[in-house]
């Protein structure tokens, strides 16, 4: 039980290093620790299972701690760096490989955008804008033929009714 503490500090280690490099949105993390408690709930009930079928007593419970901790004071730091250099390396390389594919889509990209949406944004725009001021001013032609067509004396009788 003390190497499967250590175990789970270190795959929990993984998910800090991978979070140094690119810090993930607040959803994500909830769902990175979900996955993660799942991983070493799943770990732990594997290892307990087999050393003493499933019977959880006090004393695995002192060796995942004392396994823990023990991981965490010796070897954590170098592990978090170390998936921290590896995680950025293989961003790197993911970069340089991707790096030409996103010149030719952006590079297709923007003739698409010159010709095909800002014309349709520029249409939609017109057209929200008059329809906004055809709006406007139907509205405000009927409010002044109400008010040429009311007298005080018509207001007056209305208010008896």
């Amino acid at each position: 039980m003390i190497v499967c503490g250590g175990v789970c500090t270190f795959v929990f280690d993984i998910f800090r290093g991978v979070r140094r490099y690119k810090r993930p949105q607040s959803s994500v993390i909830l769902v990175q620790d979900l996955a993660l408690w799942f991983i070493e709930i799943c770990l732990v009930y594997a290892v307990a299972f087999k050393l003493n079928y499933a019977r959880v007593r006090a004393y695995e419970i002192v060796a995942l701690v004392i396994g823990a901790v023990l991981y965490f004071v010796i070897f954590s730091n170098y592990v978090v760096r170390g998936v921290h250099i590896a995680t950025e390396g293989i961003a790197k390389i993911i970069t340089c490989l991707f790096a030409p594919l996103f010149k030719v889509l952006n590079s297709l990209a923007i003739p698409v955008k010159n010709r095909l949406i800002k014309p349709i944004n520029k249409i939609l725009a017109y057209c929200n804008i008059k329809i906004l001021f055809e709006k406007l001013r139907s509205w405000s032609k009927s409010l002044i033929l109400r008010v040429k067509k009311c007298n005080p004396e018509d207001i007056k009788s209305q208010n008896r009714l």
